[in-house]
């Protein structure tokens, strides 16, 4: 005689299918939202190189000569201080953004291109555990009446744009490091040759 019982739950087998596929959807859901959130810091970042490029434009029209490409902190001292001529001898990863904010920031029309840049953008921060201030500044005088907060352009993964200028180039270079944060490799995003 048969019972009428019914039986009623999941067995293992379709409790493990049922994780299975909960799994493999979860890691696709992940997957895209990660791809879709580089994406989007891509094209931010893209739009960002593309104010400085506008900018730059600007301060061309104005100046007649592109801002001079800094890539040290003694470079970037005597740029501010009207002495400096050309490049340094020692790399700082910040003074060229610093730099170029700096000389973007003195002329009008540029000024009002770039305050079109997102302040999550910009800092001032040095990333320098020996830094306890955390900030930036150059002075020129020990009573702190002439100083400088060094502030640079940074890419939406929060790495500091490159931006380069030699006398005779065609155009300045700012670069993105991308994604990866390491400049020179495939997913650099830099602003096209003028």
């Amino acid at each position: 005689m048969k019972s009428s019982r019914d039986i009623s739950g999941l067995t293992l087998f379709e409790m493990v299918l049922s994780v299975t596929v909960l799994a493999i959807l979860v890691s696709i859901v992940v997957g895209v939202g990660s791809y879709t959130l580089t994406q989007a810091k891509t094209r931010l970042s893209e739009g960002t190189i593309s104010i400085l490029v506008t900018a730059l434009e600007q301060y061309y029209d104005f100046t007649g000569t592109f801002p001079t490409e800094c890539n040290d902190i003694i470079s970037l001292e005597a740029a501010l201080e009207g002495t400096f001529d050309g490049p340094g001898s020692h790399s700082d990863e910040f003074t060229s953004s610093e730099a170029l904010y700096y000389y973007l920031n003195r002329v009008p029309e540029s000024r009002k291109v770039i305050s079109k840049i997102s302040d999550s953008l910009t800092t001032n921060l040095d990333e320098n555990e020996s830094n306890p201030e955390g900030v930036r500044v150059l002075e020129f005088d020990p009573d702190k009446e002439n100083e400088f907060f060094l502030i640079r352009f940074i890419d939406p993964w929060g790495r500091t744009l490159r931006y380069e200028y030699q006398p005779g180039d065609n155009f300045p270079k700012i670069t993105s490091a991308g994604p990866d944060g390491v400049f020179g490799t495939r997913d650099d995003i830099a602003s096209k040759g003028m």
